[in-house]
């Protein structure tokens, strides 16, 4: 009778066990799917700013740049082959937006501190300025060593 019951117990685990394999899977597939709609989404709303130069709509669209890498770093062992093709297409999308968003932080941020320097600073340029710095934080160190710079040879 013992016997008996580990056979049956064996039996039913052994018809378990795949079925548990796939359920992860599954799960694991659902999450990449959800990162991918989630990049895909960003990198959209990243580049309407870059186009428009409107680093102010970043800030208050709630994307950030930090979740765009985070899902990057998730697919960097992931080969970019056959149906994989889209993302590599949004890891080149990414690094083109990132650095034209570095550039406009930059001519953002001289334009700011050059506009500061001739009067007094109105609320606008306080805005553009804060939305500048937190662009640049989110592109993340090298970036704000260069804001850094520029101040710096300014003074």
């Amino acid at each position: 009778s013992a016997k008996l019951s580990e056979q049956a117990l064996s039996k039913a685990t052994n018809r378990i066990q795949p079925l548990e394999i796939a359920r992860v899977n599954i799960k694991k597939t659902i999450e990449a799917l959800r990162d991918m709609k989630e990049l895909s989404t960003s990198l959209d709303v990243c580049e309407q700013a870059a186009k428009a130069k409107a680093l102010r709509s970043l800030t208050e669209s709630g994307v950030v740049l930090s979740r765009v890498s985070e899902i990057i770093l998730k697919f960097k062992d992931v080969p970019a082959q056959r149906a994989l093709v889209r993302l590599d297409e949004m890891r080149q999308r990414n690094n083109a937006v990132r650095e034209e968003l570095r550039k406009i932080v930059l001519s953002e941020f001289q334009a700011q501190c050059d506009a500061i320097g001739n009067d007094a600073p109105g609320e606008m340029h306080r805005i553009m300025l804060r939305s500048a710095c937190t662009v640049a934080d989110e592109l993340g160190v090298s970036v704000q060593a260069e804001v850094i710079g520029l101040f710096i040879g300014r003074r």
